[in-house]
């Protein structure tokens, strides 16, 4: 009988041949059905970053058996061979809506500063001009690619840096990206889960202890997606709600009105988080 060449079909063969379907590997691996499929299809390009298709495979070869590391390195070397980029991930993922938007930009500030200093001949007020434009178009690609970089799903979980962030006034339903600030405004939230009480709004922050790929909704809104690197900070502001999937819980440290809450899942598990007034629970794959 002569063996399946790619991933895909040795993964296929293997469950057929152990009597698993798909349904039962996804309760298994809580892997997304879709991302199963796309492993066993070769289909690499429809996972979201290359780091969970490693992590994916790692553990679907896990649950069925096969000789986890030759997979996981068959697999690094297709991901090298399509992909010219040092790595095997990058460390921020940017939207082609965002290339777009910059270029716009850019090219309207071109187009403004030299129409000026045609009509004008100022050159003092077209450099001031081309100065204001220049921190514009870097406002525009910073507030587009969030600002925040970092390893993923499967990476190892290392120690959480101190809380040294101070509470910044929002108003409900922004998020606010965050770096370490100085020790002198440090704020350190004391443990706890109790419920949350009756504050004008929630402030809830996301801490990386390593890699992860989270999606954010605030208040029903539109979602809000960004990969953490370990020391990361993500605030957010809700009236009512914020719900959140982390690709990598394990490597999560939820903080809700200055309160540690509990640990959110394991390394590697992909959890769907609702976090309200009565404090945050687990929500199934889909709810939002």
């Amino acid at each position: 009988m002569v063996e399946p060449e790619s991933i895909g079909e040795r993964l296929k063969a293997a469950r057929l041949e152990q009597g698993f379907s798909i349904d039962q590997v996804v309760e298994q691996t809580r892997i997304n059905r879709d991302y199963i499929t796309a492993l066993e299809s070769d289909n690499h390009g429809a996972i979201p970053a290359q780091f969970y298709a490693v992590s994916f495979l790692r553990q679907y070869s896990k649950v069925l058996g096969l000789p986890t590391d030759d997979m996981v390195s068959a697999l690094r070397q297709q991901l090298a061979a399509v992909d010219d980029t040092p790595g095997e991930f990058s460390l921020i993922q940017v939207s082609a809506a965002s290339h777009t938007l910059r270029a716009a930009a850019f090219e309207k500030i071109r187009r403004w500063t030299g129409e000026f200093i045609v009509n004008r001949a100022n050159a003092v007020v077209a450099a001031a001009l081309m100065l204001v434009g220049g921190l514009g178009w870097w406002y525009v690609g910073c507030s587009e690619t969030a600002v925040i970089a970092t390893p993923p799903e499967g990476a190892g979980v290392e120690s959480l840096r101190a809380a040294e962030d101070a509470e910044v006034a929002a108003a409900p339903g922004t998020e606010v990206s965050e770096s370490v600030r100085p020790a002198a405004t440090a704020v350190v939230p004391t443990p706890g889960s109790a419920p949350l009480g009756s504050a004008e709004t929630l402030a809830i922050q996301l801490r990386a202890s390593g890699e992860v790929w989270v999606r954010a909704v605030v208040d029903g809104g539109r979602s809000q997606e960004a990969i953490l690197q370990a020391g990361n900070l993500r605030t957010f502001r809700a009236r009512e709600r914020l719900q959140f999937t982390a690709g990598n819980a394990g490597a999560i440290t939820l903080v809700v009105n200055g309160q540690v809450q509990d640990s959110i899942g394991e390394r590697g598990q992909v959890r769907h988080i609702q976090v309200d007034r009565e404090g945050w629970k687990a929500l199934p794959p889909g709810s939002f």
